[in-house]
């Protein structure tokens, strides 16, 4: 009899543990996180925050604390990052929050603009009333040269604030991202007054992935600036340089073509064929110490061609064998089996 009341009280010390054990649910170590965290002993808060996600790895509240811990105050971004992405795995409607958050790693630590973009917006359609996505997309869009829809956001945010700031946006840097656009937009006087605003207000250093250099008046420097850009696969950052370039010589033909190249890899087909088909209007034999003569209707085909307008690309790859393309040559033979040599 003593040994079978043993046995029972084992067992019952056994699932009274076992039970204690499991009161302790993800919750509960979130909250001593968040203890903590307010105490300001961060490095014991995320233990507790990866106490609670090997509790519940699916707890998107936990990866949150996590997250903003690691972001906001122990300066690990990469981390944070990982952690917001696991918020929106688990719960794709947590908060408007974890989407601002994350846009911005995308748009300066990883510059992925269309991911960056994606998430501003996101973030805006659950809390429009909130402003530093609109920043952010400002951003994004001067990235992108969409200049009109940078210059309508970040209106919005001087319209609701003209003195806001956060942990990503500085403060004045609203109006010296203001500046910047209209400077780009040719309109120097209102960028001028934004600019000083931006310097009275007390902004001092821009986040590094957000600068755009409009310092530099000289053309062959920023179209130098623009080509490294290119080669080195960072068209967003390779437009503006052009177009400071372009700005101070408006005849060099060789900065329409960069830019139709650049505009083609940023998927924006309209500006791409814009500045193509201004240099043929100029001068169909163009060429240069990088395009030999009739690769402006190469270019040409490679955007009908992205357009899957394959006759008209075609005709313009015909175009440039004419006049003595060999690549036009080679194209025509590679995509469409067709012999067409080039003209000497």
């Amino acid at each position: 009899m003593k040994v079978i009341i043993s046995k029972i009280i084992t067992v019952l010390a056994i699932a009274i543990l076992f039970f204690g054990c499991q009161l302790k649910d993800s919750k509960y170590f979130i909250k001593k996180g968040d203890y903590f965290y307010n105490r300001g002993e961060f490095e014991i808060a995320v233990k507790n925050y990866t106490k609670a996600i090997n509790v519940d790895e699916k707890d998107a509240e936990a990866y949150m604390a996590r997250g903003v811990t690691y972001l906001f105050k122990l300066d690990k971004a990469d981390l944070a990052f990982d952690d917001f992405c696991n918020v929106i795995r688990n719960d794709s409607n947590y908060n408007w929050f974890v989407y601002c958050n994350r846009g911005w790693l995308y748009l300066i630590e990883k510059q992925e603009l269309e991911k960056a973009e994606s998430d501003f917006k996101r973030a805006i359609k659950m809390r429009p009333d909130k402003l530093s996505p609109y920043v952010g997309l400002s951003s994004v869009y001067v990235k992108k040269n969409l200049l009109d829809s940078a210059l309508s956001n970040i209106n919005f945010v001087i319209t609701n604030n003209p003195e806001y700031n956060d942990f990503f946006v500085q403060k004045g840097m609203i109006f010296y991202i203001r500046g910047n656009i209209l400077k780009l937009l040719n309109q120097d006087d209102k960028a001028k007054e934004d600019l000083k605003k931006s310097d009275d207000i007390g902004f001092t250093e821009l986040i590094k992935s957000n600068k755009i250099d409009t310092s530099v008046k000289n053309s062959d420097d920023n179209f130098e600036k623009g080509k490294n850009c290119f080669e080195q696969n960072q068209y967003d950052k390779a437009i503006p340089y052009f177009k400071a370039a372009m700005k101070d010589d408006k005849e060099n033909l060789d900065l329409y073509v960069w830019l139709c190249r650049t505009y083609r890899h940023t998927n924006q087909t309209d500006s791409a064929f814009k500045y193509i088909n201004y240099v043929i209007s100029k001068d169909s034999l163009f060429s240069s110490k990088i395009h030999e003569r009739g690769m402006i209707f190469v270019f040409r085909g490679f955007l009908y061609l992205d357009l899957k307008q394959e006759q008209k690309a075609i005709i313009e790859y015909k175009k440039a064998a004419d006049i003595g393309s060999i690549l036009a040559s080679r194209m025509l033979k590679a995509k469409f089996n067709i012999d067409y040599p080039n003209k000497e």
